[in-house]
């Protein structure tokens, strides 16, 4: 039976929080020296709260007095310094993630990645730790212009249908995604979201090494 395994990158498979957060605070710096910006840089906790936004979503939330061209250079700006980070293993996997993720390839599962993020991003991380090699295929909303997580994993399920899927993730936009397009969801509660984003998820692990269980019964 085809069965796949569609996960979110930031707060479920990486711990995105030291590398996010480090590298929001460069680029505010760098657009207050290049005058494009006067204000202060959010706090911390504003800034995990864009974490599983798509690109217009985050910066028009952190720049709304700036236009599209701002935003598009904030964010590549944003991205240059994720990967200076990442290639330094300045952030990391959650613990049981690698482990997870070549069992269940073994196990002969397809696994996918769904994120709002960049394509280059999440190459980075998955490169970088050396599990690409496990992943069938990456969706991203940078690469395919989707509007919301849900449209992104339609896509990705029509040209990869299975007979049973999971949506693997830590904010409401996963469960929403999940659950839209027939998947079983399994939400992270070890990620960056309130809790009550994950009430309708049909799980919720607090760990990575709990998700074989569900998803091998």
């Amino acid at each position: 039976m085809k069965q796949n395994v569609i996960f979110d990158m930031d707060g479920t498979l990486f711990q995105t929080e030291p590398v996010a957060v480090a590298a929001f605070r460069k680029t505010f710096e760098r657009l207050r020296k290049e005058g494009l910006y006067h204000g202060n840089t959010p706090s911390d906790s504003v800034l995990l709260k864009q974490l599983g936004k798509t690109m217009d979503e985050m910066w028009m939330t952190l720049l709304p007095d700036c236009g599209v061209e701002i935003h598009r250079l904030a964010d590549g700006w944003m991205f240059e310094h994720e990967r200076e980070l990442i290639f330094s293993r300045y952030g990391k996997l959650y613990p049981g993630v690698e482990e997870t993720v070549k069992e269940l390839y073994q196990r002969g599962y397809s696994l996918f990645i769904a994120s709002n993020g960049r394509p280059d991003y999440v190459e980075s991380i998955l490169n970088t730790f050396e599990i690409r090699t496990f992943f069938t295929d990456l969706y991203t909303a940078g690469k395919y212009k989707t509007k919301t997580k849900a449209d992104l994993v339609h896509l990705l399920l029509k040209n990869y249908p299975a007979e049973r899927g999971f949506m693997v993730g830590d904010r409401l936009s996963d469960v929403e995604a999940g659950k839209k397009n027939g998947l079983i969801v399994i939400g992270c509660g070890f990620g960056y979201a309130d809790r009550r984003e994950l009430a309708d998820a049909d799980y919720v692990i607090s760990s990575m090494k709990e998700l074989i269980p569900l998803v091998t019964r």
